[in-house]
């Protein structure tokens, strides 16, 4: 962890001069955990700024964060009154080095670490939490997305450069095999559910083709915060908060539970509350097979990383070697 020397010294953000100082009178930087990001495995350092009785949430992403469509997506989500701490400011600054990093302010959200609190409530009170978020994700994902704003790319031909990526780069071993098989064989996947209805359509009238001239459709793709897992999320006043939606995209909808199984693993009945609470007992035929296709990728993606060889052994037991479309945890 880089303490806030990191950057030359405090006195270089409580600078009178800087406008972080005349917006947060910043009195003191204390370094926190580090937050995922989708980008760089060094970014993602957080800080709280201390200002008077106020907190702060900082968070360090490098200038090659794609920091302007992130801000344009923070500010629309801002929009809505949802449990998420919220976007306040960015600023550029400059280390010992001479290198430039993007620093993000969000709203600082006093609470429990998730996996503490579900510890200590029983499974009934973990379900009707776990359908409460469950709501609060449905909200976030029914904001209206504005194409021409965003720039959105198609979905199915985006996420086939992750899986052409994902497959080049992974050396099969004995514990990424079925996950690994799992996903090469279901390629076509994103494109079976995102080739079956309309897209949006640009602002010039014209819509979008693939690389062969065909015309592509495509669902209507959500804000989605991307990291929605154990370590994203805390309880303040009885509710569950995403405390830094730093990793704001647009996508599909789905991919916001692709850490489900492991949030399966801590509580399965918050976990099902989720899936009950965001589809309110109408749950989509397609959801449980592209959960089982993002949990592939995040067993590929995170083995030997963030994923030991046991807890991923305890994933493929709950979809028993992939053989099951819907995972054990699920109680229904």
């Amino acid at each position: 962890m880089k303490d806030y020397n990191y950057y030359k010294t405090i006195s270089d953000i409580c600078n009178e001069a800087n406008d972080v100082y005349k917006k947060f009178k910043v009195e003191e930087i204390i370094p926190l955990n580090k937050i995922y990001l989708n980008h760089d495995a060094d970014e993602g350092d957080s800080f709280i700024l201390i200002s008077g009785e106020n907190k702060y949430l900082m968070v360090e992403t490098s200038t090659d964060f794609y920091w302007v469509g992130s801000r344009l997506l923070l500010y629309d989500l801002n929009k809505i009154d949802g449990n998420f701490a919220k976007y306040l400011h960015d600023w550029d600054q400059n280390d010992h080095n001479g290198k430039w990093h993007k620093l993000f302010v969000f709203s600082y959200i006093e609470g429990e670490p998730l996996k503490d609190y579900l510890s200590k409530i029983d499974k009934n009170n973990a379900y009707n939490l776990g359908k409460e978020f469950g709501l609060t994700l449905k909200k976030v994902h029914s904001i209206e997305v504005d194409v021409s704003k965003h720039h959105i790319s198609n979905w199915h031909s985006g996420y086939k450069w992750i899986q052409q990526d994902i497959i080049k780069k992974t050396i099969s071993n004995a514990t990424n095999e079925k996950a690994l098989d799992y996903y090469k064989n279901n390629q076509d996947i994103i494109y079976q559910r995102y080739a079956s209805s309309t897209y949006y359509c640009k602002e010039d009238g014209k819509y979008l083709f693939d690389e062969n001239g065909n015309h592509v459709t495509e669902k209507v793709l959500s804000f989605i915060f991307h990291d929605i897992n154990l370590q994203s999320l805390i309880v303040a006043d009885g509710k569950v908060y995403v405390k830094c939606p730093v990793n704001v995209s647009i996508g599909d909808p789905f991919y916001d539970f692709k850490f489900l199984s492991l949030i399966a693993l801590e509580n399965e009945s918050f976990a099902t509350g989720i899936i009950d609470g965001y589809f309110e007992d109408k749950i989509s035929k397609d959801f449980f097979k592209m959960l089982k296709y993002y949990t592939s990728e995040l067993i590929i993606k995170e083995c030997n990383k963030s994923l030991n060889e046991e807890i991923i052994n305890k994933i493929y037991d709950s979809y028993d070697d992939f053989n099951l479309e819907i995972p054990k945890w699920y109680n229904k």
